[in-house]
């Protein structure tokens, strides 16, 4: 089942102002709210090309998506008449929900739009972004985050040792929490900022350089990847 989402859109007042950056540049944004059936879905594919992402572990039986959608141009009318322009394109099949907001790409106007989603039962996600922060909350299994630019903070209830973490950005903080006892080998790799392992009894390090660090939790048994170039990397016990 694919489609493009016709989102129950909030209409916020005072959202379109006269303002940001210059005094002739207005921007108008929207809120709005997607839902689908929880039960058999285990896997969670978002991505957006301009802003934010954040995934939390829900309850109950839906997945419930918020986008928050952010037009600016000259006018005051061509934002309020653009921001529309921005879809949330979702598909379900299986065991798995694929969500991806499209947005023109216009020299005049400009477009973001940030994404949140909450989900029970979640065991696998993966979650892309141009440029904005990618949080996750709670989430039990495998996660894999990417950004180009900003920080990525991932906190996991539980990580069991066939899951995997992979958190790559290129300017931007990394910050993975696990539980306690986790048993995992890290990889953690960054140019300019600090690596820090803190909270875990029992850490040994293969590899242990200001840019560069490879260590064991626990039995070694899942696999952390964590990439940035200019920012800090942080794995600490929950």
């Amino acid at each position: 089942m694919k489609c493009t989402c016709a989102l129950a859109l909030l209409l916020a007042t005072g959202l379109a102002c006269g303002g940001s950056s210059s005094p002739d540049r207005y921007e108008h944004s929207q809120i709005g709210t997607q839902s689908w059936p929880a039960e058999g879905v285990t896997r969670l594919t978002a991505e957006t090309t301009n802003g934010s992402l954040g995934v939390t572990a829900g309850s109950g039986d839906t997945i419930t998506a918020t986008l928050t959608r952010t037009c600016r141009a000259d006018t005051k009318a061509d934002a309020e008449a653009h921001v529309g322009d921005i879809v949330l394109v979702d598909n379900l099949y299986g065991d798995a929900l694929q969500l991806a907001v499209e947005m023109p790409i216009a020299g005049d106007i400009h477009y973001g739009a940030s994404l949140s989603v909450s989900a029970p039962g979640l065991s696998h996600l993966d979650l892309r972004t141009d440029n904005g922060d990618i949080e996750v909350r709670g989430h039990r299994g495998t996660a894999d985050a990417v950004t180009a630019n900003g920080t990525i903070a991932c906190d996991l209830a539980a990580f069991g040792a066939d899951d995997a973490v992979t958190l790559q950005t290129t300017n931007g903080d990394l910050t993975l929490l696990l539980p306690a006892d986790a048993s995992a080998i890290f990889d953690a790799r960054l140019v300019h900022g600090e690596i820090t392992v803190t909270g875990f009894t029992g850490v040994s390090y293969a590899v242990e350089e200001d840019e560069h660090q490879v260590g064991t939790l626990g039995a070694g048994e899942a696999r952390i990847i964590l990439v940035t170039t200019n920012g800090n990397i942080t794995i600490e016990a929950r």
